[in-house]
């Protein structure tokens, strides 16, 4: 299954490279407050989209066979951007990214809130 290339944002964790970001302002300063607070309104956002993901992704995967206990081990959730759509994939995380199995996705749109969950490489019951 040939994955198209997004780039990566981790879904819980705030990055080294925001961290930078923030690093040159001054924390007293205007400059640095409203960065933080728009990065804040951003990732509270996230978790909003990522929570709707997850209500919507439970009930889709009990039409499936359950996941093979090897695979619970290395579950893994990817959160990707496209536009106004936000998709969140449960996967088997693999030593290469093109060899992980995908087994949900779920696209979010941040803008009206609709959700289309899609269930892969798991066999209907």
């Amino acid at each position: 299954m040939k994955q198209e290339s997004r780039e990566f944002v981790p879904g819980t964790v705030l990055r080294r490279a925001d961290l930078d970001d923030f690093a040159e302002l001054d924390p007293a300063s205007a400059g640095f407050k409203d960065r933080l607070r728009d990065h804040m309104g951003k990732r509270k956002e996230l978790d909003e989209l990522q929570e709707l993901a997850r209500v919507a992704t439970r009930a889709e995967p009990e039409q499936y066979e359950p996941i093979p206990d090897v695979w619970k081990a290395a579950l893994t959730l990817g959160t990707f951007f496209d536009g106004d759509d936000r998709i969140f994939e449960r996967y088997v995380a693999r030593e290469r990214p093109s060899d992980a199995v995908v087994l949900t996705s779920a696209r979010v749109n941040r803008v009206t809130r609709g959700v289309a969950v899609k269930v892969t490489n798991l066999q209907r019951r």
